[in-house]
């Protein structure tokens, strides 16, 4: 019996000593400047030049050249259009002498059928035919004007200052909506590749470094776009500079008082090659994923994902794992 109890003492002790200690901490709330690091691409938003309505193709520049805006490029020629235009124009005319002359020839015949000179049938025909007079002209009214919109429309203006590409051949027939060029404007754009977790700290006018082998420029954020799949938002900023299409270059974004959790840097460890923390709630560990949103010498600002009141493992950390009692010091 003695001997029993001695060694239930003993394996007691032996399990005591064998007990983790951990000491622990608690995160506060602060803020801190970060700067975000983002891969960039230089894009150019082209404007296809689309037909607005069928016709010849002629051209006023040639392929592969630099435009100005207000610049004519082409326009899609329509022999039938200018003749339906011109006959409708004088449809039009002779439509408002007709109108005059049954105005006034209404009036007449009113007066007329008053004094009793003139039948009632010969004065409601003579409004009848006016009536028919003036909802003819309505119609060829809008029929020139949809006529006259597609004459304007067939005349293909430079937007803005670029460069022209793939312009449609001399002569070519083209129907409503077909291509007739690519404009490639002279302002081109950066689109950076950004962590998403900053998804809430990008604004629209924040300032941009950037660097390339053209040296360093600046820019601004002109919006942010949706999210890729690779768990990037594409962040789109207006170049102070002019820069070649495709080029590749990298940027730096300082965010002004981010806010999170600060945190030892001591208390972080690496699991599965992933930043986490060991909390720490009634003698039981239990492990916590965090996102370190600035990395400083002796501390980490974290997203706040903890519990309120947290106590997080900050001796002996590399002996954890989850679920593990330990005692706290």
């Amino acid at each position: 019996m003695n001997k029993l109890f001695l060694f239930l003492l003993m394996m007691k002790s032996l399990l005591l000593a064998s007990s983790i200690e951990v000491s622990v901490v608690t995160p506060v709330q602060n803020s801190d400047t970060i700067k975000i690091e983002a891969d960039g691409l230089v894009i150019s938003k082209n404007i296809t030049l689309t037909a607005k309505t069928s016709g010849i193709i002629h051209r006023y520049v040639n392929d592969n050249v630099n435009v100005a805006k207000g610049e004519l490029l082409a326009k899609v020629d329509d022999k039938r259009r200018h003749m339906k235009l011109n006959y409708l124009k004088e449809r039009l005319k002779f439509l408002d002498n007709q109108l005059i002359f049954e105005k006034d020839r209404v009036q007449e015949i009113q007066e007329k059928y008053k004094m009793g000179i003139a039948p009632k049938n010969e004065f409601l025909n003579e409004k009848i035919i006016l009536e028919q007079f003036q909802e003819s002209k309505k119609s060829t009214l809008s029929d020139y004007k949809i006529l006259q919109l597609e004459e304007k429309e067939s005349v293909v203006i430079a937007k803005e200052d670029g460069f022209i590409t793939q312009l449609s051949n001399e002569n070519k027939f083209v129907n409503y909506g077909d291509s007739l060029g690519i404009l490639t404007p002279k302002d081109v754009e950066v689109k950076l590749f950004v962590d998403s977790k900053y998804a809430n700290n990008i604004q629209e006018g924040m300032n941009v470094n950037m660097q390339s082998s053209y040296g360093k420029m600046t820019g601004t954020v002109r919006g942010v776009l949706a999210q890729t799949s690779s768990n990037l938002l594409e962040v789109m900023v207006a170049s102070n500079s002019i820069l070649p299409v495709n080029l590749q270059l990298k940027a730096e974004i300082n965010i002004q008082n981010i806010k999170g959790l600060k945190i030892p840097k001591s208390a972080i460890v690496l699991v599965d090659n992933q930043p986490a923390v060991y909390e720490i709630r009634d003698g039981i560990v239990h492990l916590k994923f965090i996102e370190i949103l600035s990395d400083r010498v002796d501390f980490a600002l974290i997203k706040n994902t903890l519990s309120k009141d947290a106590k997080i493992a900050l001796k002996n950390t590399y002996m954890l794992h989850d679920n593990l009692e330990v005692i706290v010091k």
